[in-house]
């Protein structure tokens, strides 16, 4: 403000009479204006240019050190954030690593450990969220396989039993089919000769029952050597059957005294048609038996058949143990 003053009173009462003076051409009263006027109120007024030159020259250097030290501050306000944010992001970090990098690769290890086959390893249960999660999943799993593994290998063992004592039995069983096969044709042989033997008893009786209805020439005077020939051919006939056809008692009447012929032919008749009707019905009867034997020989040629299939069934089954036991091997 007072520069502002000192420089108006120059303005106006230094240069502007000059300028009059010497707009009137007086040059003398210029020049004594000039230095008894406007010499001193230009030096106030360079004074007052100096003295406001050196306030705002204070000024400014004040306002330059707030300024510098006020960014100072600053800079060391930002280095110091800088820092602890540094810090605050390594231990973030270092907390992290331990909290989810560390369990995620204790996680990571088991599993390749668990792959090749090594069960026997303790699973920390470190970390929170999803990786502690992670490493007790990883822990319950490795758990149930060994669970699983010892449940496998006792079934195994269990299955190698089982088929020892399944093929023992199918062993037994096929050497009882053989037996009972055998003796099953055996016995159908022995029938068929059997029902052989009562066909020609059958063939034989009726070969006499046509003797008999010759026996007309017994009423002859000479009836005995014709009978006596008649009873020598039958005789092979009922001596050829397996089993007696008639009782002992029943060939009696040929001891006997002799008979009206027509009484003798009639029962002689009889007796032979009787044994070739029940030589007929044992011949057919036999050869039902023979029939029903040839099935149950069939069911046990079949019987054989199933008992090789549980044969091969029992060895499958070995090979299932056997895999199972090359599977529990791996993990132990």
């Amino acid at each position: 403000q007072r520069y502002w003053s000192a420089r108006q009173r120059y303005a106006e009462q230094g240069l502007a009479p000059v300028r009059a003076a010497l707009a009137g051409a007086d040059f003398i009263a210029a020049d004594q204006l000039v230095r008894e006027k406007v010499n001193p109120l230009y030096e106030e007024a360079n004074a007052r240019a100096v003295e406001l030159l050196n306030l705002l020259s204070n000024q400014a250097r004040a306002n330059f050190n707030e300024v510098n030290e006020r960014n100072e501050l600053i800079a060391t306000v930002a280095v110091a954030g800088i820092a602890l944010s540094s810090l605050a992001v390594l231990l973030c970090g270092l907390f992290f690593f331990r909290g989810a990098v560390l369990p995620l690769q204790s996680a990571v290890t088991a599993l390749e450990r668990i792959a090749e086959g090594n069960l026997s390893g303790e699973n920390g249960h470190d970390g929170y969220g999803e990786p502690g999660r992670v490493m007790a999943s990883v822990s319950m799993m490795q758990l149930h396989l060994k669970v699983m593994i010892d449940e496998i290998r006792c079934s195994s063992g269990s299955i190698r039993e089982q088929c020892a004592r399944l093929n023992q039995t199918m062993m037994n069983v096929a050497q009882h089919s053989e037996e009972q096969h055998d003796r099953v044709y055996q016995t159908v042989d022995a029938a068929a000769v059997s029902c052989d033997g009562l066909k020609r008893l059958a063939d034989d009786a009726e070969a006499l029952l046509l003797l008999a209805e010759r026996a007309g020439a017994w009423c002859e005077p000479a009836p005995a050597p014709a009978l006596a020939e008649t009873v020598a051919a039958a005789e092979p006939a009922l001596q050829a059957a397996p089993t007696p056809a008639a009782e002992p008692s029943d060939l009696d009447w040929l001891d006997l005294e002799p008979e009206p012929c027509a009484a003798q032919e009639d029962n002689l008749a009889q007796r032979a048609q009787g044994l070739a009707a029940a030589a007929r019905i044992e011949a057919f009867s036999m050869s039902d038996t023979m029939a029903q034997m040839n099935q149950v020989a069939m069911l046990i040629v079949e019987n054989r058949g199933d008992v090789q299939d549980a044969w091969a069934a029992s060895q499958q089954l070995e090979s299932t143990a056997a895999e199972l036991d090359k599977l529990v091997k791996y993990f132990d």
